[in-house]
């Protein structure tokens, strides 16, 4: 966002700087899958799009990789990247459509994610909405019907 695109804000607001923890292992591992998938294909996958882009597969429409992948899916010579792409983490158009908890795919998403230990008064401090703490000891917002 530029500060052009910044909208006019009449109130005060807090702007949070975002604590990214050091690289999972998981999330080396998938690094790794990711420049081999891209290695296969044809179109370099750098550690920007890594870091940028949770749940590669899901959205890689519109990269350079997403249209080369396309072009080699379905072809003899696009089968190793097929497996390839498999192996890495991908959301579950299931899972969305039954609100199952989808795992913070990175370092950017675990780090917006609200704390157990945020729930203040019982709303989130992270979206300030209603929140209660699972069975995981995780804090989920609440149902507000």
């Amino acid at each position: 966002m530029t500060r052009s695109e910044r909208p006019q804000v009449k109130h005060r607001f807090r702007v949070d700087e975002l604590s990214v923890d050091v690289p999972a292992s998981e999330d080396v591992v998938e690094f790794a899958q990711l420049r081999s998938f891209g290695e296969e294909i044809g179109a370099p996958i750098d550690i920007e799009y890594w870091k940028s882009i949770p749940y590669f597969a899901n959205f890689m429409d519109g990269y350079k990789p997403g249209e080369k992948a396309r072009a080699k899916f379905g072809t003899p010579d696009g089968h190793r990247a097929e497996e390839i792409l498999a192996s890495t983490r991908s959301m579950r158009l299931a899972d969305l459509e039954e609100f199952h908890e989808v795992e913070s795919a990175n370092g950017y998403l675990r780090a917006l994610k609200p704390k157990p230990s945020t729930s203040v008064g019982g709303r989130c401090s992270g979206c300030h909405r209603p929140c209660r703490t699972s069975s995981t000891g995780r804090s989920t917002p609440s149902s507000t019907k």
